[in-house]
């Protein structure tokens, strides 16, 4: 199968995290959100399953719209605003990842990635993640 172009790549990305409405054949776009992990999903299997999301309270998936990401360029998106997540009102364990869902609550999951470093997140604390340092391409 041939590779996609460099402007299907940016499209599917302005399209997956709120840039643009609708790519023809793909309909309306939702909002997706970014929730923390405690464990990542097993790799092995192919499907994601096998993570653990942040529970307690304070905790709560943070909304993706055409304003938290930037255009994509060059098969690639990088977040144009801080992803704040807290304050945590108990211990919220030590954050691994992050993965992005279809939904606030419950759905499935499009893909995730490890943090950079792990944070323990005690009561009162915040996780940041900062203006472009959430990026996703597509190879």
């Amino acid at each position: 199968m041939p590779g996609f172009t460099e402007l299907y790549k940016d499209r599917i990305l302005d399209y997956t995290f709120g840039n643009t409405a609708s790519v023809t054949g793909l309909g309306t776009s939702g909002t997706l959100h970014v929730g923390l992990l405690t464990e990542m999903p097993d790799d092995g299997n192919g499907d994601g399953t096998g993570l653990t999301e942040v529970t307690g309270s304070g905790y709560a998936r943070q909304p993706i719209t055409g304003a938290t990401f930037a255009g994509a360029a060059d098969g690639a998106i990088t977040s144009a605003a801080n992803i704040v997540f807290g304050p945590a009102g108990a211990s919220w364990g030590t954050v691994v990842g992050v993965a992005v869902f279809v939904a606030a609550t419950g759905a499935a999951h499009y893909f995730y990635d490890d943090l950079p470093t792990s944070k323990a997140i005690d009561t009162n604390d915040s996780l940041t993640i900062p203006l472009g340092d959430f990026d996703v391409s597509i190879a």
